[in-house]
């Protein structure tokens, strides 16, 4: 019963962004299943960060990546990708971690990384590649392309890495142009 309220409590920090409430949350379930479930505690970082992905929550999600890594604890971050796309948020979560800059960078190449998981639906929709590529460049454009062009070039090339089809067609953009 503890587990599922403690599932409950995520769900509720991570649906209200509140990055504090999940902190004190985990840290909880930490004193309460490290030393005999640790498995438990696992699932239930786990479960975090693919709900704070779903309600396509930054802050918290930025806040899970980091004690995450800080502690060690694997998270299947593809899942997480698919969860955010399956709500209808990854395109969401890659705006605003490109608005917030070389703050969510982890975030930005954490989102980057695991998207070739997602439908290569060339015409679109709500959570394929397509679609978040789509998103990622035009928010650096409209970020970055004028007021950083370094930090718009660092992170277009980035872009372009993550994504095989650009260099066949971006072959024929100008250099910083969106080739969609």
């Amino acid at each position: 019963e503890l587990f599922n309220f403690l599932k409950y409590a995520l769900d509720g920090a991570a649906e209200q962004d509140h990055a504090n409430m999940m902190e004190y949350s985990l840290r909880e379930a930490e004193k309460a299943f490290c030393p005999s479930y640790p498995q438990h505690f696992h699932e239930l970082v786990k479960h975090a960060v693919n709900t704070a992905a779903g309600h396509g929550k930054l802050r918290v999600l930025k806040c899970l990546m980091d004690q995450t890594t800080a502690a060690a604890i694997p998270i299947d971050y593809e899942a997480a990708v698919l969860q955010a796309a399956s709500s209808g948020q990854a395109e969401n979560l890659i705006k605003e971690a490109i608005k917030g800059g070389a703050a969510y960078e982890n975030v930005i190449l954490m989102l980057l990384q695991a998207l070739p998981v997602l439908p290569d639906t060339a015409g679109g929709g709500l959570g394929s590649r397509h679609s978040v590529k789509t998103a990622a460049k035009l928010q650096l454009v409209k970020s970055y392309k004028q007021s950083n062009p370094a930090l718009f070039a660092h992170l277009m090339a980035a872009v372009k890495r993550f994504f095989p089809e650009e260099s066949t067609t971006a072959a024929g953009a100008a250099d910083g142009d969106i080739a969609m």
